[in-house]
């Protein structure tokens, strides 16, 4: 069981910990948004919380330009900010009662070179708790998966990770 805090995380996973989070709507603040994420992550983990996240909130660092409608969030897994790329087209409602679909993307600094050798799988997201659906992958498959994720066991969730820009 992970007990993770802000001296355990590695530095040099941060590109893949982190995801962009957009079309945030106006009046959105970082404490709604983490709050929402480590509400929504927890929730679609469900039994796997525990393995992948310890005690620890599943957001260390929220970036919210005021102003602009998006985010960069910084997660304490490589693996749960992977799985995380499913939630794109997530509804979300800020504390201004102002909702939106969001925009789930890696952030244009990453660099799956960064991601550590020793990887857990890629967890299984609950995504039908938060109103998504998704494709199922078919299984393992050979090395590296899409995006240098390695792939999750059979029945796992396909998370395409796009390389570069926020495409």
């Amino acid at each position: 069981r992970r007990n993770l805090s802000t001296n355990e995380v590695n530095p040099a996973t941060r590109t893949c910990r982190r995801f962009y989070c957009g079309n945030l709507p106006f009046g959105t603040t970082e404490r709604d948004v983490t709050s929402f994420f480590n509400r929504t992550i927890r929730n679609v983990l469900g039994e796997q919380a525990s393995q992948y996240l310890g005690d620890a909130d599943p957001v260390l660092k929220t970036n919210l330009t005021d102003g602009k409608p998006f985010a960069f969030l910084e997660l304490t897994s490589v693996e749960v900010a992977a799985a995380c790329l499913a939630l794109d087209g997530i509804q979300f409602t800020n504390s201004s009662d102002v909702s939106s679909k969001l925009k789930i993307k890696r952030p244009n600094d990453y660099r799956p070179d960064s991601l550590p050798r020793n990887m857990l799988p890629i967890p299984v997201l609950d995504l039908a708790s938060v109103g998504l659906t998704t494709g199922i992958s078919s299984g393992y498959g050979e090395g590296v998966g899409e995006g240098g994720i390695p792939p999750g066991p059979p029945g796992t969730i396909s998370t395409k990770v796009i390389d570069g820009p926020n495409k």
